[in-house]
């Protein structure tokens, strides 16, 4: 296939699943195939016992509305590549659970040279959203945004931070990995 001459169509001929190809040309493959059964040799838990919670902070199974929890706000001048202020400061810097409220949140430009753009918060204190990655453009100040907070997956966090301890899936109780030197 040329890139000035892309195909007209694709059509399948095969589903399945491939084991090996024994031959190939331009004109004809040969192969192997495999049985759908052999999904069913991959050895893979049912439940993950572990103590962090499984799910994803706002999705179906966390059952928490993202709309609930949006701070929206303005970029103040000053802003970096990996911190925005927020005119007037950030109402909670810290988290009923003791952490900062935004840490490993989301921050969404709404306006501006980085409009559409959502980011990883790295941490928080009363005046700016710090970051995880740089960003390519700096926000100008008067660019609007909006950010949430960040969920730790502990059920500490979960109760204190979102009263959401019926939903936490996680197994508090299992001991956390520890590594030895």
């Amino acid at each position: 296939i040329q890139p000035d001459n892309p195909p007209m169509g694709a059509w399948p001929l095969f589903t399945g699943y491939i084991s090996t190809i024994e031959k190939g040309g331009a004109s004809h493959v040969e192969m192997k195939v495999k049985s759908a059964l052999t999904k069913l040799n991959v050895n893979m838990p049912r439940n993950y016992f572990q103590p962090g919670c499984l799910w994803t902070l706002f999705d179906a199974g966390c059952n928490l509305t993202k709309t609930d929890f949006v701070v929206t706000g303005v970029v103040d001048s000053g802003a970096t590549i990996n911190a925005i202020p927020v005119v007037g400061g950030i109402a909670i810097s810290t988290g009923a659970d003791g952490n900062p409220q935004y840490a490993q949140g989301r921050l969404m430009f709404t306006s501006g040279v980085n409009k559409g753009l959502q980011v990883l918060i790295d941490n928080n204190d009363g005046t700016n959203l710090y970051l995880a990655y740089l960003l390519n453009e700096i926000p100008n100040a008067g660019d609007t945004i909006a950010f949430f907070p960040g969920c730790s997956k502990t059920f500490a966090t979960c109760g204190a931070k979102f009263n959401n301890t019926a939903n936490f899936r996680g197994f508090d109780k299992v001991p956390p990995i520890m590594v030895s030197a």
